[in-house]
């Protein structure tokens, strides 16, 4: 069985390993960006999405809604991205994300409605 040191240090982990990435990911963008201001878009979207993914990762009661608010804030971006280097498919891709992520929404807070109701009664 895993103790509570192992799971802090698993999460410290992914913490780092995460933080790297994306650390490298805006290092690799400022640098290859011809300083267009919407070459910045897919940085805020990747910074954006791992700031909620990570905020749900640590709230677990509403960890799945925040991290679809995450993806639809995340696709918008990548939406406005596409559109600018008119790059369709990504961008109805991202229309479909974002709207697959606001269906899930919905289901979750229909479903925590119903959970509500059925322990009134």
């Amino acid at each position: 069985f895993i103790d509570d040191k192992q799971i802090r240090l698993k999460k410290i982990i992914t913490l780092c390993c995460v933080l790297a990435g994306v650390t490298i990911g805006v290092v690799l963008n400022i640098y290859l960006n011809s300083n267009i201001w919407y070459g910045y878009l897919p940085i805020f979207a990747t910074v954006v999405y791992t700031i909620f993914v990570f905020i749900g990762y640590y709230k677990e009661k509403k960890s799945e809604l925040i991290i679809k608010i995450g993806m639809m804030i995340n696709a918008v971006l990548w939406f406005t991205y596409g559109i600018f280097i008119k790059l369709y498919p990504i961008s109805i891709f991202n229309v479909l994300t974002f709207i697959s992520a606001f269906v899930q929404i919905i289901i979750l807070i229909r479903k925590k409605d119903d959970e509500r109701f059925s322990q009134q009664n």
